[in-house]
């Protein structure tokens, strides 16, 4: 299958790996090979590179660009975290919050450690002490990545998951 031409990235995608790929031959063809020299140019790759990799996508082709980017890295060099999390978030973006989110499971979790909720007229605040614990912000993040926010306040509020709905 070509990808590119099943899916194609979004022209900003396109551009921007062009870019790399243009830093890609600077930095292995370049007359001047001085540390000096090689480190500016691995210094701006290095940029371009982050800039691609943690930049959101628009559609399927930008994803599949990002993936086999990430793969070239791995192969080479460790992918940082902030990589594997924006392509996490990509997927979700594309593909919405996913079957995987279990709202009853997610409210038990978060009051284990320590969390609470208060329903006001302007809807449901999910509250921590100051400043908040690592779990209960990689939880927080999980609620907003799943956009789970309405599941959890229907099991607060006593109300029965639809079937063949995301919970």
């Amino acid at each position: 299958m070509n990808r590119a031409r099943n899916f194609p990235p979004s022209p900003t995608f396109a551009a921007l790996a062009r870019t790399v790929g243009t830093q890609i031959a600077d930095l292995e063809c370049s007359e001047d090979q001085s540390d000096e020299a090689t480190s500016r140019l691995g210094d701006a790759f290095d940029a371009s590179e982050k800039g691609l990799t943690l930049r959101p996508v628009v559609c399927i082709g930008d994803l599949l660009m990002k993936v086999e980017i990430l793969a070239t890295i791995a192969e080479h060099s460790e992918v940082s975290i902030e990589e594997w999390q924006a392509l996490a978030r990509d997927v979700v973006s594309l593909n919405g919050p996913g079957i995987a989110f279990n709202p009853e499971a997610w409210l038990r979790r978060w009051t284990n450690r320590g969390g609470g909720y208060v329903r006001t007229d302007s809807g449901l605040s999910f509250i921590t002490p100051e400043p908040p614990t690592t779990q209960q912000r990689l939880l927080l993040d999980d609620l907003q990545r799943a956009e789970g926010q309405q599941a959890v306040a229907a099991v607060i509020d006593g109300v029965p998951a639809r079937k063949g709905a995301a919970a």
